[in-house]
């Protein structure tokens, strides 16, 4: 498989697999990525949180299967 680079207008993919973030910082990521022509799926329970992880597992879980999944996201950027 031959990967390209992203180029504006692509999809991609934000997933929180593993501990919670800052969501003020998340925002300015996602504004960030916009202003540069991508467009964002935002993963269903990239703000939840449980405990000391970035939700569920079985949430979280499927959050990435999702976006692997997708043959519109071009990326995937686990937070």
């Amino acid at each position: 498989m031959k990967l390209r680079p992203l180029q504006q207008g692509d999809q991609i993919a934000l997933v929180a697999p593993a501990s919670p973030f800052s969501v003020e910082t998340f925002r300015h990521v996602c504004e960030i990525l916009q202003s540069k022509g991508f467009r964002l799926a935002i993963g269903s329970h990239v703000l939840e949180k449980h405990r000391y992880l970035a939700g569920q597992e079985a949430h979280r879980a499927a959050d990435l299967i999702q976006a692997v999944e997708d043959p519109a996201v071009s990326a995937i950027i686990c937070i």
